[in-house]
């Protein structure tokens, strides 16, 4: 069976600490992280597509990886300033080493355009 399908996912990020309504609270983490991989392995996908921030943007490309598909990161501007706003959310988690995990094993590493020209988030990688 080829596998011609593209994933392009989005998710939310983890509740910072200070966040009055729970929505994606950190004791979730791993049902969640179970939730992506039963979803994943009912497609034959070759490529996904995702940001990478703390939550389930990072669960996603750790399940593609993990079944050696291809991993697309899209950033909206540079890795350090999204790592600032979110990536690095509080103590719960260690989102920051797994997010440069997932952009050492990304095949792609994408920044937005405006990247370059704005420089409080431009830069390379």
């Amino acid at each position: 069976m080829s596998n011609n399908n593209i994933v392009v996912f989005s998710g939310h990020i983890v509740d910072r600490p200070q966040r009055q309504v729970p929505r994606f609270p950190s004791s979730i983490v791993p049902q969640v992280s179970q939730a992506i991989q039963e979803a994943l392995a009912t497609i034959n996908a070759y490529t996904g597509y995702a940001a990478a921030a703390a939550g389930s943007d990072i669960l996603f490309h750790e399940a593609m990886q993990a079944r050696k598909w291809r991993t697309h990161v899209v950033l909206p501007f540079a890795p350090a300033t999204f790592v600032a706003s979110s990536v690095d959310i509080g103590p719960d988690g260690d989102w920051v080493k797994r997010f440069y995990q997932v952009l050492e094993q990304a095949n792609i590493i994408s920044l937005a355009r405006w990247t370059a020209q704005d420089p409080n988030g431009g830069g390379g990688l």
